[in-house]
């Protein structure tokens, strides 16, 4: 097996791994999106981590993780139930 190649598979494989253990930890981080981008309007995406000094979030969109400029995504503020 090529050294090169073996890296980048394993590098693969901690990036999904990444992925899925961000999932865990934003899980309650919902966005929409706001503003023109790749991603079509009003799709509510999951926010899976930040990249402030780029301004940017990675988001997850159809089973795909997604980067793009904080300004296209609102929050969506969950409701506090009332009991």
């Amino acid at each position: 097996e090529h050294p090169e190649k073996a890296r980048q598979i394993q590098q693969r494989g901690q990036a999904k791994q990444q992925a899925s253990r961000s999932r865990q930890r934003y899980q309650n981080a919902r966005y929409v999106i706001w503003r023109k981008c790749p991603i079509p309007l009003g799709t509510v995406v999951r926010g899976l981590s930040y990249n402030t000094a780029g301004g940017r979030v990675s988001v997850e969109w159809g089973g795909q993780i997604v980067e793009i400029p904080f300004s296209c995504v609102r929050r969506i503020v969950k409701e506090a139930v009332t009991t």
